[in-house]
């Protein structure tokens, strides 16, 4: 045997141990599991499930990541402690644990992703921490527990479902210095309080920002406590579908102002507020009969639209009422969002356990690098071996001449 075909066999051997080696060894090592019924990776900086006993749970400190869905729908844990190593949260974490009353999120936390608190019915009010830059979809949806939430300084995205169906929420602060939203009246505004994203759910009455030029897509949506608005001749803009679910019936205006436009165009009372003297100036939709009603109803859910992208910043109305929960933060960072219809009735997605694959991988999905070395090994064995037997070839026939 010549011996650059010795030198490939050799090669192909040393991959196949090595393979061999390398899979044996992360059957061994890939997952290991806690007293306290926690699975982690190999480096203990991944949670991959929870299979503890609920009540307290305290998140053993190293880890940075963890999986979607690993305390999904576990409704006996009534508290979480999170250490400040954790940077990453999959989806939907702590999706349906209904008894979930009070968590201490990470202060090194880089987003809140969508539905991390979905249905978290019980979860009282909680600090965001300043670390913090996104809010994704649903991540709030159905905490009925909270009343206010203060949004920090360095959160450019938040999107329109975020906090959706929160039934007590009243209040929405953003803290100075966030160059993308700001807040008044406890309502969501883009950055310099031209356009109104979202009100509370729990809010009885609204006051605009004197800023206010734009009210976008769902700014009330679900507000069913809000009766009445009066919007200022400054308001150029409004979405079709902005007071969509809310109790509105009476809109505060001036005579031919986009307001009035827009009470004549839904069919909802307008009242005057530069001609008092001779009373109230009404649409034909004012009337109070229920058939009335259901078609004033009707006509706020369809979005003309007539209003969007006229924003000063560029933020405009964006989005639809369409009822999806999708895994992407469409908050911008114009504060333009769309109202989103909140979740679906199935839940979110990755809401079940996590469970790792037995083969050693980084990231849980990447190739093991030392995969890549052995199938080096046995590449560079194989051209050893046809590189030998060219050469034989090649000899063979130059004699044959």
């Amino acid at each position: 045997m010549k011996l650059g075909t010795r030198v490939g066999w050799i090669l192909i051997a040393i991959s196949i141990i090595f393979s061999i080696w390398v899979l044996s060894g992360g059957r061994n090592e890939a997952n290991k599991t806690t007293d306290d019924g926690f699975t982690l990776n190999d480096a203990g900086t991944e949670l991959i499930s929870y299979n503890g006993n609920g009540g307290a749970v305290s998140i053993p400190s190293g880890v940075s990541t963890i999986d979607s869905g690993v305390f999904a729908n576990q409704t006996n844990i009534t508290s979480v402690s999170m250490p400040d190593t954790v940077t990453n949260l999959g989806t939907g974490v702590f999706s349906g644990c209904t008894g979930l009353s009070s968590v201490s999120l990470s202060s090194n936390l880089s987003s809140i992703p969508a539905n991390t608190f979905y249905n978290c019915s019980s979860l009282g009010n909680i600090s965001i921490p300043s670390s913090v830059t996104s809010i994704g979809s649903g991540a709030f949806y159905g905490c009925g527990g909270i009343s206010s939430i203060s949004i920090p300084s360095r959160v450019s995205s938040i999107d329109s479902t975020a906090f959706d169906n929160c039934k007590n929420l009243a209040s929405i602060q953003v803290a100075g210095g966030n160059s993308n939203y700001s807040s008044s009246d406890g309502c969501l505004y883009n950055a310099n309080g031209t356009n109104l994203i979202r009100c509370p759910e729990n809010k009885a009455t609204i006051t605009l920002s004197p800023n206010c030029t734009s009210i976008g897509s769902g700014a009330l949506k679900d507000c069913t406590s809000i009766d009445s608005i009066t919007i200022g001749k400054n308001v150029t803009s409004i979405s079709g579908d902005a007071f969509s679910g809310s109790g509105l019936r009476t809109i505060y205006g001036y005579s031919g102002s986009k307001a009035e436009d827009y009470a004549d165009s839904y069919g909802y009372s307008f009242i005057q507020l530069d001609n008092t003297g001779s009373g109230s100036s009404s649409s034909g939709g004012s009337s109070s009969s229920d058939d009335d009603d259901d078609d004033e109803e009707e006509n706020v859910v369809e979005d003309e639209d007539d209003g969007s992208g006229s924003d000063d910043d560029g933020s405009g109305d964006s989005g639809s009422d369409s009822g999806s929960d999708s895994d992407s933060g469409s908050g911008d960072g114009s504060g333009g969002s769309g109202s989103g219809g909140g979740s679906t009735s199935g839940g979110p997605s990755g809401s079940g356990g996590h469970n790792k694959d037995a083969t050693p991988k980084t990231a849980d999905g990447d190739i093991d690098p030392r995969f890549m070395f052995s199938l080096a090994l046995l590449l560079a064995g194989g051209a050893f071996i046809v590189g030998s037997r060219r050469r034989k070839i090649d000899y063979i026939q130059a004699h044959r001449k």
